[in-house]
């Protein structure tokens, strides 16, 4: 890979403003030149963790991801000692105004635990097989948290470490696009119900 980055310049624009822009080919031209848009991946995680508790998506094997898996974890770990996911909360689950705006939050509940969690449900026979598949999601996104957002060289978690040329980043990447490319979100607020991250 070769990536050659030189005279980089940031902005914050208010998504009304980037709604109203042309985008072509994920850039637009300020003062004649080639822009290329990326969100942080705080707002990343916050608006996945959004559509999917509004919404929820249908993966590349054609099952919901759903939110209702996560909200009956989260009832049962409540009550179950030790906790499957001992930060799972009622919080995280019952999204109230303005606590959905909440980047930990959002990054608990798109976790490993969770995801591991999840799946203990499903070999436990208290969720259906089909919650496997949004355990999936939640390993990819927390997975993607860990890429995108990572601060040291090394960490104990393969993913959360910075990228090298033969880190192991570079696969998982190609699978976790392979995979979003591949989800469908429906929703009654958009014309399309392909999925935009």
């Amino acid at each position: 890979r070769d990536y050659k980055v030189t005279g980089v310049q940031t902005c914050a624009l208010p998504i009304s403003a980037v709604k109203s822009m042309k985008i072509t080919d994920d850039t637009i031209s300020v003062a004649g030149k080639k822009t290329f848009l990326f969100v942080d991946t705080p707002h990343l995680v916050k608006n996945t963790r959004g559509n999917l508790s509004k919404n929820g998506f249908v993966d590349d094997e054609g099952v919901k991801v759903n939110w209702g898996y996560i909200q009956t974890l989260e009832s049962i770990n409540s009550s179950h000692f030790p906790r499957y996911c001992p930060r799972l909360t009622h919080h995280h689950v019952n999204l109230q105004p303005f606590k959905e705006m909440n980047v930990s939050k959002a990054a608990q509940v798109l976790s490993q635990s969770v995801s591991v969690g999840l799946n203990m449900l499903v070999d436990q026979g208290k969720l259906p097989v089909a919650a496997r598949n949004t355990a999936r999601f939640c390993k990819i996104f927390d997975n993607l948290f860990d890429t995108f957002n990572s601060s040291s060289m090394y960490s104990p978690k393969a993913l959360k470490c910075a990228l090298s040329d033969d880190s192991k980043h570079w696969k998982f990447l190609d699978e976790a696009e392979d995979y979003i490319l591949k989800l469908d979100r429906k929703s009654t607020r958009l014309n399309s119900s392909h999925l935009v991250i």
